[in-house]
């Protein structure tokens, strides 16, 4: 009888052990899994990091060097404004009106008073004069013996009688084809000459068959010089063709445009044509 208790007794600690033991890993494995989801919630997914970490696409395009450092000469904005503006002409400051790069047409007006320093004898400004020496010295020995120095520089004043007389010979719309209204010529500016040789085509489209018309076409950008106003670009530039009317930017800036075989207009991406 004793052993059968004893037996019994026996059974009943390893029936309550293996019950204990069930009991604590089951408490374990609740406790495991808590903490698992505790840690879990406690980390980011992915998407989380990704955008506390990486800046919004407005931050990364002003921490990435503007690709305007490596760009060529050509992005170097004019002095004009922009060609949005709604109501034409673009008045110019005198900022604007005095740099080499200005566009200057008939939708962009320099001021009345504007005028340039100029270079000895009065014809050009400064830069230009000295460019355009070093121009007619080349063309004489390198095959344009007779080119010769025609109009350079003109105050406001001087282009407004000049224009008036136009007017009054061949009627305002015929003189805007070939004439500036006050304000708005270039050669205001001391950067545009016109050339000749003397003869019967000086100031006519013939002059580019002459010696001195065929070299500047070939040479002038090599001193600074370009042909402001190309054959067929009249709705462009909003003036007919003018072989012999030069203008000035300097010698890597008028190479670049002589290259482009664009006008200014096209060039520096600014409006031209007609007044309006």
């Amino acid at each position: 009888m004793k052993k059968l208790q004893l037996k019994t007794k026996k059974s009943k600690m390893i029936l309550f052990v293996a019950i204990a033991a069930s009991v604590g890993l089951a408490i374990g494995g609740i406790v495991f899994a808590i903490q698992n989801k505790q840690n879990d919630a406690a980390q980011p997914s992915d998407s989380t990091v990704e955008s506390q970490q990486a800046p919004p696409n407005n931050e990364v395009a002003q921490e990435t060097p503007a690709s305007t450092e490596t760009t060529p000469k050509k992005e170097v904005t004019p002095a004009s404004p922009a060609q949005a503006s709604s109501q034409w002409p673009v008045q110019l400051t005198s900022s604007q009106a005095s740099s080499l790069t200005v566009v200057v047409n008939k939708k962009h007006k320099l001021p009345n008073s504007y005028a340039p320093t100029l270079g000895t004898g009065g014809r050009l400004r400064t830069e230009a004069d000295a460019a355009f020496n070093t121009l007619l010295a080349a063309a004489k020995t390198g095959g344009a013996p007779n080119m010769v120095y025609l109009s350079g520089y003109r105050s406001y004043a001087r282009q407004e009688q000049l224009y008036t007389n136009y007017v009054a010979k061949d009627g305002k719309t015929a003189a805007d084809t070939y004439s500036a209204r006050p304000g708005f010529s270039e050669h205001q500016t001391g950067l545009a000459v016109d050339i000749g040789e003397g003869g019967g085509c000086d100031l006519e489209t013939c002059f580019e068959n002459t010696a001195s018309g065929t070299w500047a076409a070939a040479n002038a950008y090599k001193y600074g010089f370009v042909i402001r106003y190309p054959k067929g670009k009249d709705a462009t530039t909003g003036y007919q063709y003018e072989p012999w009317h030069l203008r000035y930017l300097g010698v890597a800036e008028a190479t670049a445009v002589y290259n482009s075989g664009k006008t200014l207009e096209e060039y520096y991406n600014t409006a031209g044509g007609s007044y309006n």
